[in-house]
């Protein structure tokens, strides 16, 4: 009996927060001049999600998008020593069921070519359509880190638990979480992936660079071009699945270990490396 109050309770409390966010408004746009900034922080540090587009214009614009519009609610901005800083405003105070709702959305323009930081501490971070800048930190505590296709110098994403998924990069990426998967559906730049708990999913395309993955506890599965050449080692107690296993040897000193070089003068390396037991494989795209 108990516990079909507490799924009944549960439902109601979910359908309510999501009929609560549907009606959701644009309170708060604000545009901003980045003459002489060199830093933009964007810290909102609430359970709400975060999207972040490259600006139409040349000017950092905000928009906030909430259930209730209370000015006391709203993003606050600061300038200081050229960085700009932005941090989520009040929130009302709701001990039982939160009925309050609120989106950010930030836009940054393409010619702007210093650095980046975007934090969250609950809510996902995402980047729907195509973002070019030049460097650019993502950090989530609790949530997932999603992006459709970006193009910079360097990118450094990381999460506590949550997942990372990009559909398309072209830039020297770091990217990191301790408890969620990693999913890289098309890498063209340079990339280390690593995560504690949860596997690893990664397609390369011609222009990749070099690739490190690796895993503690999760499997890897790795999609490469048949024309690629590459310095290639694997490190598993699991199940090693390649189509280029002719080229590989074992270590004597590792048994665990299998090194081989695929083509003719390669000079990029591919590192690969799974937790206990975990399953890596490597296959063509066909």
């Amino acid at each position: 009996m108990k516990i079909k109050i507490w799924v009944t309770f549960f439902v109601i409390v979910t359908v309510f927060q999501a009929y609560s966010e549907g009606k959701m408004e644009a309170v708060n746009i604000q545009e901003i001049d980045l003459d002489n900034i060199q830093n933009i922080n964007v810290l909102y540090n609430q359970w709400e999600n975060a999207a972040v587009y490259n600006s139409p214009t040349e000017q950092f614009i905000i928009k906030e998008y909430m259930n209730r519009n209370n000015r006391d609610y709203y993003a606050k901005t600061t300038i200081s020593e050229n960085t700009l800083t932005l941090e989520n405003g009040n929130r009302p105070f709701t001990p039982l069921i939160n009925t309050f709702s609120a989106r950010l959305e930030v836009y940054i323009p393409r010619s702007y070519k210093n650095t980046i930081t975007v934090k969250t501490r609950h809510g996902k971070i995402e980047i729907p359509g195509k973002f070019i800048c030049t460097n650019i930190t993502i950090e989530n505590s609790s949530g997932n880190i999603l992006i459709d296709v970006i193009d910079a110098e360097t990118i450094d994403l990381k999460t506590t638990s949550g997942n990372i998924t990009i559909n398309e990069v072209n830039s020297l990426l770091n990217a990191e979480t301790r408890s969620g998967r990693i999913r890289l559906n098309m890498v063209k730049g340079t990339v280390t992936a690593k995560t504690r708990s949860g596997g690893i999913v990664c397609a390369a395309g011609e222009d990749a660079g070099n690739l490190v993955l690796e895993t503690s506890s999760g499997g890897i599965t790795l999609s490469l071009p048949r024309t690629l050449e590459f310095n290639f080692s694997a490190r598993t107690s699991g199940a090693l699945s390649t189509p280029f296993s002719g080229s590989l040897s074992r270590s004597e000193v590792d048994k665990h270990l299998a090194e081989g070089i695929i083509g003719e003068a390669p000079d990029r390396i591919i590192q690969v490396k799974a937790g206990f037991g975990e399953t890596i494989k490597i296959k063509w795209i066909e």
